[in-house]
This record gives C-alpha cells, sequence and structure tokens, in this order.
C-alpha cells in the first residue's frame, strides 16, 4: 500500500536523495522602493530627455530666413543692372536708383537678422541640458553668411573710396 502513494506522486514532486544543493528559488523582479516626500514615483526612473534649445530653432529659422533675404535682394539687384542698357548713364534714372536701394536695403536686412541668427545660435549652444542639432546648424549658416556680408561691404567700400 505504500508503494502504490508513491506511484500515484508525479515524479517532478518526488524528493531524491542526492548529495547535490537544491536550486535557488526563482529570481524577483526588482522593485524601487517607495517614493519619500516631494519625489515623484517617475524621477528616479530616468532624467528627463533634453529637449531642443528654442534659441537654436530661432536662429536656424532666421537664418532661412536671411538666406532668403539675400537670394531676393542679390536678384534685384542683378536684374537692375542686368536690365539696364547703359548702366552709369542710368544711375540718374530715379525708377532704377529706387530699385537699387530696396534690393541693398533688403540685403543689409537680411544681413542683419543673420547676425542676430548668430548670436542666438551662440547662446543656444551655451545652454545646458538642450539640444543642440538646431543651434549648430544656425550658428553654422549664420556665421557664414555673416562673414561672405563683412567681405562684400569691404569690398564694397573700398571700391567706393577708390571712386571718389
Amino acid at each position: 500500500m505504500d508503494n502504490r502513494n508513491e506511484d500515484m506522486v508525479p515524479e517532478w514532486q518526488v524528493k531524491k536523495e542526492t548529495n547535490e544543493p537544491e536550486p535557488a528559488p526563482p529570481l524577483q523582479p526588482f522593485q524601487p522602493a517607495a517614493p519619500y516626500f516631494g519625489m515623484s514615483p517617475l524621477s528616479e526612473s530616468a532624467p528627463p530627455a533634453p529637449v531642443h534649445s528654442g534659441l537654436g530653432i530661432a536662429s536656424f529659422i532666421m537664418s532661412i530666413l536671411g538666406i532668403i533675404g539675400f537670394v531676393a535682394s542679390f536678384a534685384i539687384i542683378i536684374s537692375v543692372v542686368l536690365n539696364s542698357a547703359d548702366f552709369e548713364a542710368d544711375l540718374d534714372n530715379p525708377e532704377l536708383v529706387t530699385q537699387l536701394g530696396l534690393g541693398g536695403i533688403g540685403f543689409l536686412l537680411a544681413g542683419l537678422i543673420m547676425f542676430v541668427g548668430l548670436i542666438l545660435g551662440i547662446v543656444g549652444l551655451v545652454q545646458k541640458n538642450r539640444k543642440k542639432g538646431f543651434a549648430i546648424t544656425g550658428t553654422i549658416l549664420n556665421g557664414i553668411v555673416v562673414g561672405i556680408t563683412a567681405i562684400l561691404m569691404i569690398i564694397g567700400l573700398i571700391n567706393y573710396a577708390a571712386a571718389a
């Protein structure tokens, strides 16, 4: 009768007599401690992901607007010069001078926008815990165009001084 009860017990429940140690109990998943006063349960899980720098985004947008302004200003100036049969004789024409003035003012405004964008990009690069992609792109684009503008203005001033 005793033998019969042993046959009814499943094999995995039968305790075998061996010298091997018993297997360790299964591991329990990690459970963090309860939050203490002033701490939310999510604050320990991971630091917040950095967000894009607002100044960097503004710098990038200003670089795009400045480049569009430069292209439009150059297009106005070049179209006026190319459409004039004798450019130096036509400088007495007020319509031509107005168009050249608008192109020059657009060129200067685009340069001013780019200069402000360059400053915003540099400040965006210095900000901590922010993504810097837009700030880097805006700073590079603004810096290149501001540098080109400075070179063109110097060349223009040299030509103006030489003509006087």
